[in-house]
């Protein structure tokens, strides 16, 4: 650690790391990969071997967020990628990922909140034999009766819904 950098412990095994004075991402790296490294050495304690792993998260101020509690919001988000993808590693923060994901589940919200506020709309389509002249039958296609965007078709929100609570709730 430089004299410059500090370290707190926020709360169980989770630490901040306040680092200055690098220009890109890569600069971070410099300082990152040696610790990582540090991190994952043995440490011997009463003739027990013992190994530290490590998920580091980072997300960079100004660039990512203009408050501390922001920051730590996408710090945290960054670490649980890291130990998704294994231990021993750092990620940055991505925040089109975290727009994205923040759009998803704002759309999520609204399509429950569309099935509670009957807001879901069934048309029925009849299947027609043109030879024979005839309706053979007849399909079912839900529409969203969006209360600012207007009628939406399926393919707006169905995809939207796959594998999630919301869908569990239309089956």
């Amino acid at each position: 650690m430089r004299e410059s950098d500090s370290v707190t412990r926020l709360s169980g095994d989770e630490f901040i790391l306040f680092l200055g004075g690098f220009e890109s991402p890569q600069e971070y790296a410099k300082v990152l990969d040696p610790l990582i490294i540090v991190l994952g050495q043995p440490y011997q304690v009463v003739s027990r071997e013992l190994r530290v792993t490590a998920s580091v998260w980072v997300t960079l101020y100004p660039r990512d967020a203009a408050d501390a509690d922001t920051l730590l919001r996408h710090a945290d988000h960054a670490m649980y990628r890291a130990k998704q993808r294994g231990r021993n590693r750092y990620l940055f923060f991505n925040p089109s990922r975290d727009r994205r994901a923040r759009a998803r589940h704002s759309q999520l919200e609204q399509s429950g909140a569309a099935i509670d506020g009957d807001e879901l709309v069934l048309f029925c389509q009849p299947q027609v034999d043109m030879r024979r002249r005839r309706i053979i039958g007849a399909e079912g296609l839900v529409r969203w009766q969006h209360p600012q965007r207007g009628l939406l078709s399926p393919a707006a929100f169905i995809p939207l819904l796959a594998g999630t609570a919301v869908q569990q709730r239309l089956d």
